[in-house]
């Protein structure tokens, strides 16, 4: 990682590396003459962490070049991943990459798509490369179709071929892959394993002439190459436009490429929302020194690009003229850069890709794989406390802005929902803060169907806790003109005092919604026959966690939650502190299971948390009130067994949690955990409200270590098979689909799932 004066984004960059599941790396962080904040920033994360090795280049100023080069020779790893100071790797793109490159030998670069951030907000945006070795090869001698801050390569091929060399300053790792592909192929992984950071701070545009120049050059000298003619760059310090032309090339080609790339760079940008960006990119165009036909053809281009930004930010009558000028400046302005703008298909910005630096090579149609078709969605959730509903809306936002769709959430006011709203934003979904207060709430119903008139999206979500939530939202979402309305039943009304209104209740909203999911088939069948649901609109569809990476070691993670390091068995609970959960069923288990040492960790907030700080001195064990964590996998890090004592539960997510990270599992035998659990082969279910059978079942998981282990394993496989988020949301997404385009749901008589 080399960075200049990048002290705004640079901790989360190296944040980023530093929370990767594989953890046998070293970081090389090469500082190159910053007069920010930046070099102190970098010593302190040195001082940390101790795979951090500082570098500070010792004649600053030379660019992304020289420093690349230093960074790069100072490695001394088997492989080299490369990625700027301003982006953000996801936590297992490199244990992905090297396992991709140790099962493929042959192949010595491999790099991904990547999904992109405008400054701290993440975007729906996916920029897709070629995928095969065969694709990249056909594509690479005309654009750059690997992303250099993706990348993770072998490095004794880097050296093999020479590295990157000085006279592509601003395209020296295009340079680099052509000369790697002439003698061993070149991969992309299907999946995003990096965000790639747009801000207004970029100065990219400065630089476009001098990229274009220098990708121009390296494509002669792939050229002279392959013809086995000498390399026409051999022996040249730098590459400028005399350069090309000795090279070959003409005034006319390398003003057309200038030009294409500042149109490439600015309709990309502009596609991301950056109009302050894209302003500047044009100023700089128009600014450009051309000569014949070129300077008509600048005009029209400005012409269409300024009309581009006066409707990006609603000046249409400003827009039209633009365009209007464009069409009139040159007549075949209008036909040829519509098909131009139209190779953004989809959620993409652009069929193109930044490179090194934040350089940009613009890809010529058909270079990408399609992108499944984006959708509009809106979740509306109803819970005013942080739990597993909103943190089930919050993976679900994830997932499907990952997957290029355009997501809206509406969250509670309330306070328990501002770290969802804020993880939902960063996801790249919009979110607005409302709430409908019973069926008589005419002012919410107005406010939520204006959201949805609004957004006119093609999928209205709910999530909501009770049926009286669902009749308001219900009818803002229909008189808002949403095409279809599911709903998610996380927790159906259990007490049979409530059943029969409830019930009634849900028949009713179920004739306007289009799907009802259960996340459990022990909830559907709750749902069938207790609440009378037709059970053509019921689907299952389990609930999903992400895989299970903490941020920290055990050691650390105890020390965080003030849990005793060596103490003995570390008992964890993770959920609402309230006396439907069994919280207190557990305390009596934990008292009668009689192990030396016992510590019992409760994390999560409630009405019982009160009662629990009184008793706290009493209890014969040692009793830790965390309160709510933000990381669950932090806490589940610190424990040796899960207690999941629930009295009623469709589909606990701390529960899945749990099980995505290995731990032996005590849980209660109901509504879905007898399906999660494998009927017992992984974990050990006791009756409700029995603390008796929990004391019972901590003594053998105690005396019996390999148990413990056995039924750990047996869980982490059944989660990362069964229960992992993307498998969740793709299911949701395919039966969007199937609501869409086979005109399943309310208005049709076929089933919504089978």
């Amino acid at each position: 990682m080399t960075v200049r004066n990048g002290e705004a984004y640079l901790r989360e960059a190296i944040d980023s590396v530093l929370r990767q599941t594989l953890d046998d790396f070293e970081l090389i962080i090469l500082d190159d003459g910053s007069s920010d904040g930046t070099a102190a920033l970098i010593q302190a994360q040195a001082r940390a962490d101790p795979r951090i090795r500082p570098l500070r280049e010792e004649r600053p100023g030379g660019g992304p070049g020289p420093a690349a080069r230093r960074a790069c020779a100072e490695a001394r790893g088997i492989y080299i991943a490369r990625m700027d100071a301003d982006d953000v790797s996801l936590p297992d793109r490199l244990e992905k990459q090297i396992r991709f490159l140790e099962d493929h030998p042959e192949v010595a670069v491999v790099g991904s798509s990547m999904r992109c951030m405008r400054g701290s907000s993440l975007l729906a945006s996916v920029l897709r490369f070629p995928e095969e070795a065969a694709d990249i090869g056909a594509t690479l001698p005309r654009v750059n179709c690997i992303a250099q801050s993706t990348v993770m390569m072998r490095r004794e091929v880097y050296a093999a071929v020479g590295g990157y060399r000085r006279p592509f300053l601003h395209a020296e790792d295009y340079d680099l892959w052509l000369r790697i592909a002439e003698r061993h192929p070149l991969r992309n992984l299907p999946d995003p394993l990096l965000h790639y950071r747009f801000h207004e701070g970029q100065t990219t545009s400065t630089f476009i002439p001098e990229q274009v120049i220098h990708t121009l050059g390296a494509q002669v000298s792939a050229r002279r190459r392959r013809a086995r003619e000498a390399d026409p760059v051999e022996g040249r310090e730098r590459i400028g436009r005399r350069d090309l032309l000795e090279m070959g090339l003409i005034d006319r080609e390398i003003d057309r490429a200038i030009l294409k790339g500042y149109f490439y760079r600015c309709d990309l940008v502009l596609g991301l929302g950056l109009a302050g960006q894209a302003t500047r990119i044009v100023e700089e165009m128009e600014r450009l020194t051309l000569g014949g036909s070129m300077i008509r053809r600048r005009a029209a281009e400005v012409a269409w690009l300024r009309g581009m930004i006066a409707f990006r930010t609603g000046r249409w009558l400003r827009g039209a003229g633009w365009i209007a000028r464009a069409c009139l400046t040159r007549p075949t302005t209008l036909k040829r850069l519509a098909r131009r703008s139209e190779r953004r298909s989809g959620p993409v910005a652009v069929s193109g890709a930044p490179a090194g630096h934040g350089s940009f090579t613009a890809s010529p149609p058909g270079a990408h794989p399609p992108v499944p078709r984006a959708r509009r969605v809106m979740l509306v959730a109803g819970a005013e406390v942080a739990g597993g509903l909103l943190a089930h809306v919050r993976t679900l936002a994830a997932g499907l802005s990952a997957a290029g769709h355009s997501v809206h959430v509406v969250l509670s006011p309330a306070r328990g929902a501002d770290d969802p709203a804020r993880d939902c934003a960063a996801a790249g979904a919009e979110v607005a803060r409302l709430s409908v207060r019973g069926k008589f709430d005419l002012a919410g119903i107005a406010r939520l169907r204006r959201l949805v008139s609004a957004w006119s999206p093609d999928v209205v979500h709910l999530h909501l806790s009770s049926p009286i939530e669902a009749v308001p939202a219900l009818v803002a979402a229909r008189l808002g003109g949403a095409r279809r309305i599911v709903t998610t039943e996380h927790a159906p009304t259990w007490s049979p005092l409530r059943r029969f209104y409830s019930g009634a209740v849900k028949r009713i909203a179920t004739r306007h919604l289009d799907a009802v999911i259960a996340v459990s088939e022990a909830d559907a069948r709750y749902l069938r026959t207790d609440f009378g649901l037709r059970p053509e609109i019921v689907t299952v569809i389990p609930n999903g966690v992400p895989r299970f990476a903490p941020g920290i070691t055990r050691e650390a993670a105890r020390a965080r939650f003030g849990l005793p390091e060596d103490q003995g068995t570390i008992v964890g609970y993770l959920g609402a502190l309230e006396t439907k959960k069994g919280v207190m069923d557990l305390l009596a288990g934990a008292a009668g299971s009689g192990l030396p040492g016992l510590v019992v960790a409760l994390a999560g907030e409630g009405s019982l948390a009160p009662e629990l700080r009184r008793q706290a001195a009493h209890l014969p064990f040692t009793l830790v009130l965390p309160g709510r964590v933000r990381d669950a996998s932090d806490f589940l890090a610190c424990l040796d067994v899960f207690v999941f004592p629930s009295h009623q539960e469709a589909m606990g997510l701390a529960l899945l949690e749990a099980m995505a990270a290995g731990l032996p599992i005590v849980a209660a035998r109901v509504g879905g955990i007898p399906e999660a659990l494998q009927q017992g082969a992984a974990g050990l279910l006791v009756a409700p409200a029995r603390p008796e059978e929990i004391a019972q079942a901590l003594r053998r998981l105690s005396r019996d270590g390999d148990l413990g282990r056995r039924l750990g394993a047996a869980a982490r496989a059944a989660a990362e098979r069964d229960y992992g988020a993307d498998l969740m949301v793709r299911r949701i997404e395919a039966l969007y689909g199937r609501l869409l385009d086979g005109g399943a749901g309310r208005r049709s008589r076929a089933p919504a799932a089978a």
